[in-house]
């Protein structure tokens, strides 16, 4: 999957992460590293990769049960954005990357022209009851929260809304599942697109553009992810992959 000739999508670069896929002959590794998160000058967070697997796992089969097809991921660079990416391959959902930090209108005009059924975003990032009015399709939200303000109820949906939106919270959903055996599934069909958009700006107007998990999984990617873990966890992977489309689609 990482040389010409071999097909694969987002699963094969996770389990080769992972090790249930092994290195290439000859190829060398020092070990399995782990994930950090970073928040200021001493919050440092480490994660486990059979962590991470376990959370790829819980939040893909949430959505899934939740009949989510086109999630779309509106956070800043995080393990949830990670994790969020991975699970749509796994759990048969298309994410779509909105670039953070958006004017409320305009994030209301992206969810509404990549056709969002389900959206993962920061707690307080959007105004919840006229991000939900103003977009009738969105049916699902799942909130990310830091830790300062986990003391918040933020499953609570505002009045007027009633039963038209689900409300989850991440963090509530790991807890919840904590002590369960949540395993990837290994199932071998057609893993669903991703979708990225690129602005000259942010505000501006987007360029939606939609690749297949193959053409995303391409080797030159799959050396970026795993060599440069930032390319998955940030909005540079929306350049990548607009800056190198014609290449990445064979044009």
């Amino acid at each position: 999957m990482y040389s010409a000739g071999k097909d694969g999508d987002l699963r094969d670069i996770w389990r080769r992460v992972t090790g249930e896929i092994p290195l290439e002959k000859k190829a060398s590794s020092s070990g399995t590293a782990t994930i950090m998160t970073v928040l200021g000058k001493e919050d440092i967070s480490e994660h486990s990769i059979p962590g991470v697997s376990k959370e790829i796992a819980i939040i893909g089969k949430h959505l899934q049960e939740h009949n989510a097809k086109r999630v779309a991921v509106y956070l800043p660079n995080s393990l949830e954005f990670l994790v969020a990416l991975f699970a749509g391959a796994f759990y048969g959902f298309t994410p779509i990357l909105i670039p953070y930090n958006q004017p409320h209108p305009t994030l209301v005009e992206l969810l509404q022209a990549t056709g969002a059924d389900s959206l993962v975003a920061q707690a307080g990032s959007i105004p919840l009851a006229d991000v939900t009015r103003s977009v009738p399709g969105l049916r699902q939200i799942v909130w990310t929260v830091e830790k300062t303000s986990r003391h918040m109820d933020w499953s609570e949906v505002p009045e007027g809304i009633g039963g038209n939106v689900d409300v989850s919270v991440w963090h509530e959903l790991v807890q919840d599942s904590k002590h369960t055996e949540d395993v990837l599934p290994s199932d071998g069909g057609k893993a669903p697109g991703v979708v990225f958009l690129w602005q000259e700006a942010v505000g501006k107007p987007a360029e939606i553009v939609e690749f297949t998990q193959q053409v995303g999984s391409s080797p030159l990617l799959s050396t970026c992810i795993l060599t440069f873990p930032e390319y998955c966890c940030c909005r540079r992977l929306a350049h990548y992959f607009v800056a190198h489309r014609a290449a990445l689609l064979g044009l």
